[in-house]
């Protein structure tokens, strides 16, 4: 029997399983010539099929891109259409010629770096039936080892912490025996080379295969018989520095210089400006904003003393995050309300509207400041996101920290999290506790099931803080929540502390939450969360059929036999906190929870025609909301109903 889907595959107990991994790596191309009969066009000798060693053969090189310096070139379909067009490129792969105009329309010269990007394919082993990996008329070399690929460990943020995820790193290695790599390694460059890996087998089509991972090689180490390359995905870009510009010129104030240039996002008071020129007394400009970056929505007010200053007295260049006093010499600390960036602000967006939408900010980051293309980003997930953030977000960040501190606090302040999908696209999703499965597990082989029941994660009180304004200090913030002033929310759970034998299980949450009503809101919801003891579980699951999933996705799991008092998990609904994949074990290990003890209590409106208590299915239990009286019974006589209905 023919398998072609990736839905048979995985179903299988018993298959051809393989795996096919995409480098691309790198290569500054020189000794360009004039092509003859054209106008602008430059050439140089670039065959597909390239001599890799004596030993081994050719390897099939396929064109992904050509930059010239940072900027990339626009693949076109004939060399005349390349003559036609600057920063233009065309593959003839029956010539073995390269084209290109370049971006002033001149020669290529030795101060450009003109760079080839190029993908070559390979695979774990020659296939079913010992045929080959072939596709789109690609044969895909056979030389990775499956079977040293480390686990892929994929985690989901804790809600309370923010911080991101990690993701799979590690090492993988392909043969050498044949001295395949011996020449490419040293004339071709490899750190920072995208890499993809797609699983899949027998008689599937490519489009049927799945990718696992998806990152950058941050450095290869040759030897004899194997070649290693040490791999990660992009989630560490977040460890640079933002903002990252400080503040210098001729005449900023002595105060001022080599301060960093900060963001500002949604309404903020009481801002401390940088002087950025004060050659003249009564003419004194003040930045507000990095402008290498993003825009200003409005100064509301300028402060002199904490007195408003006349609007006559100063300009506003709300482009470049300035305004100057005119005629008007300030004889108090000057202060001013602003707000922040405008959603435009984020590359490829237009509407001016005020950028307060932790998705947007999240956006603004990965594609304004970092340069991340559409591509590189989930933008039906963000967009579902930004539909589900309600909350306006608003902080003025003017200390230098890796960005990833930043992204926790958004986090924290959406229920969101922030990840790197299979597909090596940025993703952010929004914590909603609603039993909609994204897949059923029911019929799969599991093994080293384990069921946990912690308190370890039960506070009795939250302390919501909100709304920060920006407290004057010196550099070098130490800790979260000491940078500004906030105003807090704080709800108890009185009978958390029964269970938890303590008072004074207090969890403090520092948010860039701006008005009182959506943070009490949030603040209930946490309360919420961490006052419910949580089911969590974990196994191993055989076969392909997870590796698909990822943090966030719900699963309907059944298992017969288990820890519980029944017996029996029955469809019930458990979200992935973590699943580790091991590619050569061909398994995956999960750890999933019940949606923070929320998973069977969390409804629906129901409507007017919905079923009460006593008539509901199981299902409209646990799918719709039910009243309660003030002791949290929905039906007064069945102490069993006690706490099953929370309203989100």
């Amino acid at each position: 029997m023919s398998v072609t889907t990736w839905a048979a595959l995985a179903a299988l107990p018993r298959s051809q399983k393989d795996y096919l991994v995409v480098l691309t790596p790198k290569l500054r191309l020189l000794n360009w010539t004039k092509t003859g009969g054209r106008v602008n066009v430059y050439e140089v000798s670039f065959a597909s099929l390239y001599e890799v060693s004596s030993d081994y053969g050719s390897i099939w090189r396929a064109v992904n891109t050509i930059k010239e310096d940072s900027d990339e070139y626009t693949a076109r379909a004939s060399i005349a259409a390349v003559d036609a067009a600057a920063s233009s490129w065309y593959h003839d792969t029956s010539a073995g010629k390269l084209y290109v105009h370049t971006s002033g329309s001149t020669a290529p010269s030795t101060s450009q770096y003109i760079v080839c990007f190029f993908n070559i394919h390979i695979s774990s082993g020659p296939g079913k039936d010992g045929k080959g990996k072939i596709f789109s008329n690609i044969y895909y070399e056979p030389l990775f080892r499956a079977n040293t690929v480390p686990t892929l460990d994929y985690e989901q943020t804790d809600i309370l912490s923010g911080g991101g995820m990690k993701t799979g790193s590690g090492r993988l290695e392909f043969n050498n025996t044949r001295k395949f790599w011996d020449k490419i390694f040293a004339i071709w460059t490899w750190e920072n080379a995208p890499i993809a890996i797609k699983v899949g087998g027998e008689d599937l089509p490519l489009t049927e295969y799945q990718t696992v991972f998806t990152g950058r090689v941050q450095a290869g180490v040759w030897s004899d018989n194997v070649m290693s390359f040490e791999v990660t995905n992009l989630i560490d870009i977040l460890k640079r520095n933002v903002p990252p510009n400080p503040l210098f010129g001729a005449n900023v104030a002595a105060a001022d210089r080599g301060k960093v240039v900060p963001f500002c996002f949604g309404e903020v008071s009481s801002i401390t400006p940088l002087c950025s020129d004060n050659s003249m007394a009564n003419a004194k400009e003040y930045t507000i904003a990095d402008a290498a970056y993003q825009t200003l929505k409005a100064i509301v007010t300028v402060y002199d003393g904490g007195i408003p200053v006349a609007g006559g007295s100063y300009t506003n260049d709300l482009t470049n995050c300035k305004f100057t006093f005119n005629a008007y010499t300030p004889t108090g600390a000057v202060t001013c309300d602003v707000q922040g960036a405008k959603i435009s602000d984020i590359t490829g967006e237009s509407d001016t509207a005020l950028m307060t939408n932790g998705a947007d900010i999240i956006r603004f980051f990965l594609k304004t400041v970092f340069g991340l293309l559409d591509a590189e980003i989930n933008t039906t997930a963000f967009a579902l996101a930004k539909v589900a953030c309600t909350f306006k977000l608003g902080k003025y960040l003017r200390y230098r920290r890796n960005a990833s501190s930043y992204f926790q606090e958004i986090e924290r302040s959406t229920f969101g999290n922030i990840y790197i999908d299979n597909d090596g696209r940025w993703t952010f999703v929004v914590f909603a506790p609603y039993a909609i499965e994204d897949d059923d597990v029911s019929g799969e082989e599991m093994s080293d099931f384990k069921e946990r029941r912690g308190i370890d994660k039960l506070f009795n009180a939250i302390k919501l803080h909100y709304d920060p304004q920006p407290l004057e200090r010196d550099e070098g913030v130490t800790e979260v929540g000491s940078e500004d002033t906030y105003q807090g929310v704080s709800v108890t759970k009185i009978a958390v502390r029964h269970v938890y034998e303590k008072t004074g299980a207090y969890k403090n949450i520092y948010t860039w939450i701006k008005g009182t009503i959506d943070a009490t809101a949030h603040a209930q919801r946490i309360a919420l969360m961490v006052s419910a003891r949580t089911q969590e579980i974990s196994f191993t699951a055989n076969g392909l059929k997870l590796f698909e999933r990822r943090p966030g996705d719900l699963l309907g799991i059944t298992r017969d036999r288990g820890p519980r008092e029944s017996g029996i998990l029955n469809d019930e609904k458990f979200q992935v906190l973590k699943i580790s994949k091991s590619v050569a074990l061909k398994q995956c290990r999960l750890i999933c929870d019940d949606l923070k003890g929320l998973g069977r209590t969390i409804g629906f409106w129901g409507g007017a025609a919905a079923p009460t208590w006593a008539a509901a299915t199981e299902a409209e239990k646990l799918m719709q909301g039910f009243w309660s009286n003030p002791g949290g019974l929905i039906d007064p006589a069945d102490e069993t109903t006690k706490d099953q209905s929370v309203w989100w």
